[in-house]
């Protein structure tokens, strides 16, 4: 009547449920990594808390990353990891 034969008809009603089927496992992957992205979300917050945050001012500012001993002039100290690490020098030229 328009064209479809029967074998026709149900190979095309096989592809609509399979992609109906495909459609709702797309849907549930979906949730499932909304879902993640959240608790991911959470945990960064969490670590950031636990850490502390760099961003807030509490950090180490530019000028204050190397620092010189006032006492002799062959220290040299530069911030890094949390501390102030020294370094000696034989001899400063000037």
């Amino acid at each position: 009547m328009f064209g479809y034969s029967e074998p026709n008809f149900l190979f095309y009603s096989q592809i609509v449920k399979k992609i109906e089927g495909l459609e709702a496992k797309n849907k549930e992957l979906v949730m499932k990594y909304k879902k993640e992205m959240a608790l991911r979300k959470n945990l960064q917050n969490e670590l950031v808390e636990l850490k502390g945050n760099n961003d807030d001012g509490g950090g180490t500012d530019a000028d204050n990353i190397i620092t010189f001993d006032e006492d002799n002039d062959t220290i040299l100290k530069v911030y890094s990891e949390g501390e102030y690490n020294p370094f000696e020098f034989e001899k400063v030229k000037n």
